[in-house]
């Protein structure tokens, strides 16, 4: 087990709350851009590429238009 940080925090705590937070993020941005993913890709500032491979990581096939 990683040591704790100084806030109490294992590094596994923090990986699942950045990826939580990264994979809200790209929700809203396709949520904004009506599930257009080039446009969510460009507001993300990542290629086009890269959304899919996050989509497949966190398992986002659809989202709610």
């Amino acid at each position: 087990m990683p040591p704790p940080t100084g806030n109490g925090e294992t590094r596994n705590e923090l990986d699942f709350a950045r990826q939580h937070g990264e994979r809200q993020r790209i929700l809203q941005a396709l949520n904004k851009h009506g599930n257009n993913r080039t446009h969510a890709a460009k507001e993300l500032g990542i290629s086009r590429v890269a959304l899919y491979k996050k989509l497949h990581k966190f398992r986002i096939v659809e989202t709610p238009a």
